[in-house]
């Protein structure tokens, strides 16, 4: 007696579509190799979901391809040398349309990214700092860094007016006369004013130029362009 011959198909099966008992229709679909499901309703619903989530089962545990061909993990979107290089390009956009001062010019903060000054996280409370820093760390003077903009304490009166009245009956808000508005704002500012807190924030519109730098700076921080960046 001849056994029938039985063929396996060499693709390999992408997701697998899950359906009610009796019903051919799919309503779900899971990845093939660790089962994880979507659900046409996870992408809304409409006409286009049901092979939204048919692609998002079949591509969950694929290997996944940055622009470039490099292998990338499924958390990834771009591989770590091309997001260095867009990096890069946003520097240089950044510094061409920025406008230079000498470090002579300049006795604010400044931001120096990648690298940790007395003031946190990148911020050094003036260039000559960021010399120290890089004589004692053995590090290359960066070429520039950024300048930053002081940003002063303050409490917005309209926030606060919008909480306060928040419980009261509709209308409440309206009562409350635009000279009484301004007579509490005139407070907070005063008050605001006495309590000598201020804050610096990086301002990409300037950039400080250090004279006698010697080049690029180590690694990744700011300020590995020089003032010859090209301007987009």
């Amino acid at each position: 007696m001849n056994m029938p011959s039985i063929e396996f198909s060499t693709t390999p099966i992408r997701c697998l579509e899950l359906t009610y008992r009796g019903c051919d229709d799919a309503v779900a679909f899971a990845c093939a190799k660790c089962g994880a499901i979507a659900t046409p309703g996870m992408f809304g619903g409409g006409p286009h979901a049901r092979a939204a989530a048919q692609k998002m089962a079949e591509e969950h545990c694929a290997q996944r391809f940055c622009r470039c061909g490099a292998k990338i993990s499924k958390s990834q979107t771009i591989c770590r040398e091309c997001w260095d290089g867009d990096q890069r390009e946003r520097d240089e956009r950044k510094f061409g349309l920025a406008d230079k001062f000498l470090a002579s010019e300049y006795g604010d903060p400044v931001y120096w990214e990648g690298h940790e000054g007395s003031m946190g996280d990148g911020y050094f409370s003036n260039v000559e700092e960021v010399i120290e820093y890089c004589a004692d760390s053995d590090l290359t003077l960066p070429t520039y860094v950024w300048a930053c903009s002081r940003l002063p304490f303050a409490i917005d009166v309209d926030m606060i007016l919008e909480s306060a009245f928040e419980q009261h009956f509709e209308g409440a808000r309206d009562m409350l006369s635009e000279e009484s508005r301004q007579e509490l704002q005139q407070f907070l500012q005063n008050w605001c004013q006495k309590q000598n807190i201020e804050s610096w924030q990086t301002d990409y519109r300037r950039a400080v130029i250090l004279e006698d730098s010697g080049g690029v700076n180590d690694n990744d921080g700011e300020g590995a362009l020089d003032e010859g960046a090209p301007e987009e």
